[in-house]
């Protein structure tokens, strides 16, 4: 069974793993998430530098889903807000606990001591930059310390008067009090900026442990110790789309099947093409109780309408993907490229009995209930 696990707790970093059935928490997450391993040489999995590098639980989200034109799940921007969460049993079955394709997000505790030793280290950073006139000891900085270092090299290469420049440049209050200070706050801004970077692990090293980054460079996934340790977690190397990107290839879909704009307009799919999708409400999509695996999701739906999930509902799934498959051909290049989406965001069009429960869906939630959302939220 596929499932999605979030790494660095960032959306655009929903993998999907292929799981056991005698995988739990205990036996396989935590081997994905220890720091010695093979996935942590290669990935940063951590949300930044502040954080720990082993999470300390794992959550799944009970986020009800965004149910595509083709019958998939996708994750909302607020699968992970607390109220969705809910804690996994680590000595239970994944499979036991979870729908296909459900998100698993591991729970990331703030390390300070790693904080710590940022703020010292830009600390010291910042105490060698100060302006010679303030600074207790003037003409001590790293940038001098290198000048230090090239001085006897330009002799050395019988360049006398780049030394004697250095030496210039590095003596205490060389320049005016204003340049120094332009300088200082330059530096200020810098680590302000580096800071920002590394708190929204848009710069997520795997380590500062120069070792340990060279050693992960040398990481080859090709090499069989590292295939047999990813095919034993059930590394599929594919991540689970967020909504933006399925919506930009629904689009591209909807305008080639339907010969463009003009075409999509008389077809009466442009609006669909622009805005896909329906929100799910509570009790529906990854928030249906796995106690109604037995039941028939289209007679719940005629019934209740409710959009439930059951083992029949992925079974008919399965079936619209299998008359997708015939529909390649012996196009092999197709076939991959329809399998490899199929677990990104699901089907591009759904089969004729989930398409009917869809369009139900559709029309009682609201035609285009994303986009409404979306208005709702700018309106206030």
């Amino acid at each position: 069974m596929d499932v999605t696990i979030r790494f660095n707790d960032d959306y655009e970093n929903d993998f999907i793993f292929e799981v056991q059935k005698d995988q739990t928490v205990n036996n396989y997450l935590r081997k994905i998430f220890n720091p010695d391993g093979k996935i942590a040489e290669m990935l940063p999995l951590r949300p930044s530098i502040y954080y720990s590098r082993v999470p300390t639980k794992f959550y799944k989200s009970i986020h009800p889903g965004i149910l595509t034109p083709g019958g998939a799940l996708l994750f909302n921007f607020d699968s992970t807000d607390k109220e969705f969460l809910v804690e996994l049993d680590p000595e239970v079955p994944l499979i036991e606990q979870l729908w296909p394709g459900q998100l698993i997000v591991p729970k990331w505790n703030i390390r300070y001591f790693n904080i710590f030793r940022y703020i010292l280290f830009c600390s010291a950073w910042l105490y060698t930059d100060l302006p010679d006139f303030i600074s207790p000891t003037p003409g001590h900085c790293f940038t001098n310390y290198i000048s230090w270092a090239l001085i006897p090299f330009m002799n050395w290469i019988e360049k006398p008067e780049f030394a004697d420049k250095l030496r210039s440049e590095i003596a205490p209050n060389s320049s005016g009090h204003i340049a120094q200070i332009i300088f200082f706050t330059l530096h200020v801004v810098k680590i302000l900026i580096m800071t920002l970077f590394f708190g929204l692990g848009m710069a997520n090293p795997i380590s500062f442990n120069l070792m340990k980054i060279r050693k992960s460079k040398n990481v080859n996934a090709a090499d069989e110790s590292v295939r047999k340790v990813l095919k034993e977690i059930g590394w599929t190397g594919l991540k689970r789309a967020p909504y933006d990107v399925y919506k930009k290839d629904f689009y591209d879909f909807v305008m080639k099947r339907d010969g463009g704009l003009v075409g999509s307009y008389k077809a009466g799919t442009l609006k669909r093409a622009a805005n896909p999708g329906t929100i799910l409400e509570k009790g529906e999509g990854f928030s249906t109780p796995l106690s109604r695996r037995g039941d028939s999701t289209f007679e719940v739906m005629e019934k209740d309408h409710l959009y439930i999930l059951s083992t029949e509902y992925y079974v008919q799934i399965e079936k619209d993907l299998e008359a997708e498959i015939d529909k390649c051909g012996k196009d092999i290049d197709k076939i991959n490229g329809l399998i490899r989406n199929f677990k990104r965001y699901g089907l591009l069009n759904a089969g004729e009995r989930i398409g009917k429960i869809i369009n139900e869906k559709e029309e009682m939630s609201g035609k285009f209930a994303i986009f409404e959302e979306a208005e709702k939220k700018k309106q206030k």
